[in-house]
């Protein structure tokens, strides 16, 4: 009987048939003082439930002298998890400024992108960015080994973005395997490098200036004027 951690049986030797999660031999003949090797392949499930840290399984062996009390050997072998991932943090979208640039009060989209490069499925997914929130941000759902999942947040430019002239930042993602291993990976640009997001804000100094009299008559030497 193959458990739900196991999947697709194969290479199943002595005429065995599979049915459901059962794989039948029937009719074998052992010699006597001799044994009798049956064997499959099969492989562990990515979809491995929280805290199974190893693969349970059974058999039913059925003597025909003595059909009434069947023999049930059971094996059990550990599972080798090397559980990881990856967070990159992107702008996907543009400013109102010219040529896209951003500027004060435009909303930053940032797009986060957890990538399990693990063997085995991650749960209770958190970002933490404190851009952007200053508590862990949850994700719903769990990312199946070489799968990935986005989330999408906003921030809106400050005037103190502008005098810095940019807004650069940081994230950190977090999950747990079956076996409660804890990964984390700091954000980069890229699956391949941990560095920051950098926005460049536009900015555009100014400044008037204004010189008025005050109205006179000014009609002798030696009169002042206010300016």
């Amino acid at each position: 009987v193959l458990p739900v951690t196991l999947t697709a049986a194969t290479g199943i030797s002595h005429g065995g048939s599979l049915t459901g999660n059962k794989i039948n031999w029937t009719n074998l003949t052992v010699p006597a003082n001799s044994t009798l090797t049956l064997s499959f392949t099969t492989t562990v499930s990515a979809d491995i439930p929280s805290g199974v840290t190893t693969v349970k399984n059974t058999a039913v062996v059925v003597d025909p002298i003595d059909p009434l009390i069947p023999i049930n050997p059971e094996i059990e072998v550990p599972i080798l998890e090397d559980p990881a991932l990856k967070l990159t943090k992107k702008v996907t979208n543009v400013g109102t400024g010219t040529l896209g640039a951003f500027q004060l009060g435009d909303p930053i989209e940032y797009t986060f992108t957890v990538k399990n490069t693990g063997d085995v499925i991650l749960r209770n997914i958190v970002l933490t960015d404190i851009l952007i929130s200053s508590t862990p941000i949850p994700i719903p759902g769990s990312i199946l080994p070489g799968a990935e999942l986005n989330h999408v947040v906003t921030y809106t430019i400050t005037q103190s973005d502008v005098d810095a002239g940019n807004v650069t930042n940081s994230a950190l993602a977090k999950g747990t395997s079956p076996a409660g291993i804890d990964v984390q990976d700091k954000s980069g640009n890229d699956v391949t490098n941990d560095h920051p997001t950098i926005t460049p804000i536009a900015q555009t100094p100014a400044l008037s200036l204004t010189k008025t009299a005050v109205v006179g008559p000014y009609n002798k030497v030696g009169d002042v004027i206010t300016y």
